[in-house]
């Protein structure tokens, strides 16, 4: 894999979970 992929999948993640913890609070 390379390493901008996996650059992209982390901030996708941290949006995902960011996005989900203020939806919830």
């Amino acid at each position: 894999m390379e390493e901008w992929i996996i650059g992209v999948m982390k901030s996708l993640m941290t949006a995902m979970v960011s996005g989900e913890l203020s939806r919830c609070s």
